[in-house]
């Protein structure tokens, strides 16, 4: 036993012998399931992190102080920071500064609710102002500790379309209503 034997039968002693190679099986069939599960687990794991790495949504998790737990290659390129420097980092850390009052309402939010949206601005390492539109929630069964999963898309191209045409039709407005002249419409047809 003291060499790492499961168990042993005496000489004289052969009636034991039976139930020692049943349990020996069961055990064995034990540890071949085991086995199974933990390769399927590898496998599951192995399929989801692809998938997350694969995708072009920023997918990001961080627990209830803000504080970056992972992100996928996506969000890492988006900011222009190494995954291995923005996990561990804090969110304050790549939030345009005007908005810094705002994570900590965010983290309020997440807390109280279990879900926010909406938009974020984010500061890239170059300097450049990035728009997300994001949507979080709370993870707090079958975890040691609560964490909070991000999926976000950058937006900066459409708001900054959107930011354009409401200004061009100020423009616009203003220059029709400054006019004394009447304004008619027509189609190229009369």
């Amino acid at each position: 036993m003291k060499a790492g034997a499961a168990d042993y039968v005496m000489r004289g002693r052969l009636e034991r012998l039976l139930p020692v190679v049943e349990r020996e099986l069961r055990e064995a069939e034990t540890r071949r399931d085991r086995e199974k599960a933990e390769q399927a687990l590898r496998e599951n794991e192995n399929r989801y992190r692809d998938l997350v790495e694969a995708s072009h949504a920023l997918i990001c998790t961080h627990d209830l102080t803000g504080r970056i737990v992972r992100t996928n290659q996506a969000c890492a390129d988006s900011l222009g920071i190494p995954k291995a420097q923005l996990e561990g980092s804090n969110l304050k850390s790549i939030v345009d500064p005007r908005f810094l009052p705002q994570v900590d309402e965010y983290l309020l939010r997440i807390k109280k609710n279990g879900t926010d949206s909406g938009l974020v601005a984010v500061i890239t390492a170059t300097g450049k102002r990035r728009i997300w539109r994001y949507h979080n929630s709370l993870r707090t069964e079958g975890v040691p500790e609560p964490v909070v999963r991000g999926v976000a898309l950058d937006v900066t191209e459409t708001h900054e379309t959107e930011r354009a045409l409401r200004e061009s039709e100020e423009r616009y407005r203003s220059v029709v209503t400054a006019l004394s002249e009447g304004i008619v419409l027509q189609q190229a047809d009369g």
